[in-house]
């Protein structure tokens, strides 16, 4: 069982039921108990540097007026993210931020702002 909560603090805490190893496509969803978060949990990492493209919000799903920022749990790296027609395009950390989860954080626009320490976006080659 993959629990969030032990690895990073925060997110979804039980993903024992429906959680099955597949590939960095392979995407699941869950929100935060005040809905002010959705999780995007990647099953797999497609590689540091990479970028991933979340088909399901695009802009008919999720407008990005409404998104305030994208993070990746256990990274402290600031990441470019974009969105179109064929959905969030959002640039892995240059690092591999742990061994079993790959969780992006998007924080909703009226959540209160919660306070970390960031690092500027890393360029990757």
């Amino acid at each position: 069982m993959i629990d969030l909560l032990d690895i990073f603090g925060e997110g979804h805490t039980d993903f024992s039921s429906g959680m099955k190893t597949g590939t960095a496509q392979d995407i699941r969803f869950t929100r935060s108990k005040d809905n002010r978060a959705l999780y995007a949990i990647l099953l797999d990492w497609p590689g540091d540097c990479a970028a991933v493209t979340i088909g399901t919000l695009n802009p008919a799903k999720l407008d990005k007026s409404k998104i305030a920022s994208v993070s990746m749990l256990g990274s402290f790296e600031t990441l470019r993210w974009s969105q179109d027609a064929s959905g969030l395009a959002v640039a892995l950390p240059s690092i591999r931020p742990g061994e079993d989860a790959y969780a992006l954080k998007l924080t909703l626009l009226g959540s209160p702002a919660k306070s970390h320490e960031t690092n500027p976006a890393v360029e990757c080659q």
